[in-house]
C-alpha cells in the first residue's frame, strides 16, 4: 500500500519524543508499505537528514515551519522586529531590510534603543516586514505548495497503477 505521511515534526534526529516516534513508526511502515513523507522543518540544517529518511521513504518532501513563526502577525500590524540569528533561522530576511539581527545582549538592546530612535528606519523595517510576510509566508501560498505535492503524489500513484 501506499501512504501517505503528513508530519508537523521533522522525524530526524530522533532525539525527543516526538520525533522518536515518528522515525520508528515510519521505519516500521516502509517494510511493507511505500511511504511518501511530507514534512515541517524548522531549520534549514535539517534538510542534511532528507537523504537518510530516503532509505526508507520513497520520497521526502519537506516545507520549512518557520513559515508559521509567531512574529509573522506582528510584521503584519508594522511592528519591527529584532531577534538573533537563532530566532530568525530558516527565514528569507536580511538584517536591516526587514529585521535588525543582534546576538549579543548588549548588540540586542542597542538594536532596540536605535529602533525607537529612528522613525524611518521602524516604518521601513515594518513595510518590508510585511511585505515578505504577505509575499512569502501568507497561509494562501503555503497551502498552493501542499496542493502542488500532493497533486503530484496522486499522479504519481496513478502512474505506478497504469504501469
Amino acid at each position: 500500500m501506499d501512504i501517505l505521511f503528513l508530519s508537523a515534526w521533522f522525524p530526524y534526529p530522533p532525539d525527543n519524543g516526538s520525533r522518536i516516534r515518528i522515525f520508528n513508526l515510519l521505519r516500521h511502515l516502509s517494510r511493507r508499505h511505500e511511504i511518501t513523507l511530507l514534512s515541517f522543518i524548522n531549520h534549514e540544517r535539517d534538510r542534511q537528514w532528507v537523504g537518510l529518511l530516503r532509505s526508507f521513504c520513497s520520497k521526502v518532501e519537506v516545507v520549512p515551519g518557520r513559515e508559521f513563526r509567531p512574529w509573522s502577525p506582528r510584521a503584519l500590524l508594522g511592528t519591527p522586529v529584532v531577534a538573533t540569528r537563532k530566532g530568525a533561522e530558516g527565514l528569507e530576511v536580511t538584517h536591516g531590510e526587514n529585521i535588525l539581527i543582534a546576538d549579543e545582549p548588549t548588540e540586542f538592546a542597542d538594536a532596540v534603543l536605535r529602533l525607537l530612535g529612528d522613525e524611518p528606519l521602524r516604518a521601513k523595517l515594518a513595510a518590508n516586514e510585511r511585505r515578505l510576510v504577505y509575499e512569502q509566508y501568507r497561509w494562501e501560498r503555503i497551502a498552493k505548495k501542499l496542493e502542488r505535492f500532493l497533486y503530484q503524489v496522486v499522479e504519481n500513484h496513478r502512474n505506478k497503477e497504469t504501469k
